[in-house]
């Protein structure tokens, strides 16, 4: 994603979001959210027991690069993606 759509796409959020904004934001489901707080992959805080996310982190999140491998890869290990499988 190049930082122009980045900028376009987070251009009137909200600098404080909730897993839900996150999910609708990204278009993904809420609990693969959780699993990213869960596991630290995406950064947030527990403020009353309710996580809440900071833009700016879900900026560096997708600043990253979609494609790039990363330890949260689900993908065989050997380097090479399995036939069908989710790469």
């Amino acid at each position: 994603m190049t930082e122009e759509n980045l900028d376009k796409l987070l251009a009137n959020v909200d600098p404080v979001l909730t897993p839900d904004e996150v999910a609708t934001l990204l278009r993904m489901e809420k609990a693969a959210v959780y699993r990213w707080l869960n596991s630290k992959y995406l950064p947030g805080s527990k403020l009353g027991g309710q996580w809440r996310i900071l833009r700016d982190d879900v900026r560096d999140l997708l600043r990253g690069g979609s494609n790039q491998r990363s330890d949260h890869d689900v993908s065989d290990t050997s380097g090479t993606p399995e036939p069908g499988g989710p790469n």
